[in-house]
């Protein structure tokens, strides 16, 4: 039995649909709301799916809804202060612990080596450290590296949170004034994008990871409203936490009206392989960003499931099964789309014409 709380949510409902789908067993959907519950099996067909209450601030509400489970998945947040007292109660139970969203340095380091919990198991942080790492395996030594998110969807207060943290923060934990940003097209859509750069303790563990010499971090966001927003920051940071999060959710929105939702990675390395200097770039497109989130975490749980997994963090990024779980995420859905080609980014968009 796998357990998935807020398993209706944005991101939940499409990790709960996939295990479902591809582990063809009953699983265990958690929350405060049967009624939400209800509407959810209802619209995706999932008649052997079971409710059962769960409140993550409620410890012996988690405790019953685990029982029974081997796994458990949290779609439900944010829950950066709350995945350390989780993952305790799963460790304590014996059963195996992911969480799509992200954990204090001091949760990470009372949960690193551990093979029994996965933090920040989702698309980004997660899957946004994963790939980097796949990419390099086709090469004998990576020298450079350009990595962009691109992505158009409205956020979540959850991953709204989550992103701000990322792209505001350096690495002196201090908050610029002024985010004034570039654009330029990308291969997997036709209109250019707004690139914001960050660097976060993820990028920090690839470039050291890869020993690159020369490494460039960007989001890469479609949107007007969203590129309006980022470039005002500076003048709303003394504003209320809360409003800051709304409004970048409003503009987010309003930039996806009438537009279809996409998220993915165009990840470009230059470096070595039998003696010759290549090129490659490694595409990969999912239909919305809560699908890929949701297909990221649902394929760390199936890996959990088959395999042990060793960590350096504890957060998905730092895992020792790389290829295996790429190869889980590729059969994970017809949603996600994944190329590696040998040309730059540049000839990409000659060849492809913005698309993949």
């Amino acid at each position: 039995m796998i357990g998935i709380i807020g398993g209706y949510g944005n991101i939940g409902q499409w990790a709960a649909t996939l295990l479902y789908e591809n582990l063809q067993e009953s699983i265990k959907i958690g929350g405060r709301s049967r009624e939400k519950f209800d509407s959810f099996i209802k619209i995706n067909k999932l008649p052997k799916a079971q409710y059962q209450y769960a409140d993550i601030d409620d410890k012996k509400s988690i405790q019953k809804f685990a029982s029974g489970c081997t796994s458990v998945l949290n779609c439900a947040g944010p829950t950066y202060d709350k995945s350390s007292g989780l993952g305790q109660i799963m460790r304590s139970m014996n059963i195996k612990y992911a969480d799509v969203g992200y954990a204090s340095k001091q949760q990470t380091d009372m949960e690193k080596n551990q093979s029994d919990i996965l933090c920040k198991a989702g698309a980004i942080p997660g899957l946004s450290g994963l790939l980097p790492r796949y990419l390099a395996m086709k090469f004998d030594k990576v020298f450079s590296m350009e990595f962009y998110y691109q992505a158009l969807g409205r956020f979540t207060k959850t991953a709204a949170e989550d992103y701000l943290k990322g792209i505001f923060i350096n690495t002196k934990g201090e908050m610029p004034r002024k985010r004034e940003c570039e654009t330029r097209l990308l291969p997997l859509s036709s209109t250019a994008v707004n690139l914001y750069p960050y660097y976060d303790g993820e990028s920090d563990y690839v470039r050291r990871k890869l020993s690159l010499d020369t490494g460039h971090w960007f989001m890469a966001l479609e949107g007007e409203c969203t590129k309006n927003f980022m470039n005002r920051m500076g003048a709303l940071l003394t504003g209320n936490k809360g409003k800051i999060i709304e409004e970048l959710c409003n503009a987010t929105y309003i930039d996806t009206l009438g537009r279809k939702d996409y998220a993915g990675f165009v990840i470009q390395m230059k470096g070595e392989k039998d003696g010759k200097q290549k090129v490659k770039t490694l595409l990969l497109k999912g239909d919305s960003p809560e699908y890929l989130t949701g297909a990221v975490a649902a394929s760390a749980v199936i890996a959990m499931e088959k395999m042990t997994i060793n960590t350096e963090t504890g957060e998905l990024y730092s895992m020792d099964k790389v290829q295996e779980f790429m190869q889980i995420l590729e059969k994970m859905g017809q949603g996600i789309q994944i190329h590696i080609e040998n040309k730059s980014i540049e000839e990409l968009l000659v060849t492809e014409e913005g698309e993949i």
